[in-house]
């Protein structure tokens, strides 16, 4: 039964704006494994992308498992376990762990902020 409705509700979109899904989705993990990286090798820890690849993939699957919006404290213990798993100092990992949280969770909170601010004062909302 969930399988018929899901293909009905599948067919309804065109192949491309699937594919366009599907490649964006993939862009948003690519965009992220490269965050983390940099922020890793901002604090010399030398993983190569592929390693960064894993921690990240880890850790969002961490993330999944704890009922947390955006999956606080699962995805940061997933991070942190992942570079300790690669040799990683504790307070490095630690602090790479917090430098990327800071980086994609915290920072966009401003520009967001500062939208709605003037979103308010044009009484767009």
């Amino acid at each position: 039964m969930f399988a018929q409705h899901l293909a009905a509700s599948v067919r309804k979109f065109r192949l491309s704006q699937i594919v366009r899904a599907v490649l964006l989705a993939a862009l948003i993990t690519i965009i992220s494994t490269v965050i983390l990286y940099c922020a890793a090798r901002s604090l010399a820890i030398h993983l190569s992308l592929l390693q960064t690849f894993i921690v990240f993939s880890l850790a969002m699957l961490a993330s999944t498992a704890t009922p947390t919006p955006g999956g606080l404290v699962g995805a940061e213990a997933g991070l942190f376990a992942g570079f300790v798993a690669y040799g990683v100092a504790s307070p490095t990992a630690g602090a790479a762990v917090l430098l990327y949280r800071l980086v994609t969770y915290c920072c966009r909170l401003f520009p967001g902020a500062v939208a709605l601010l003037l979103a308010r004062n044009s009484k767009l909302v």
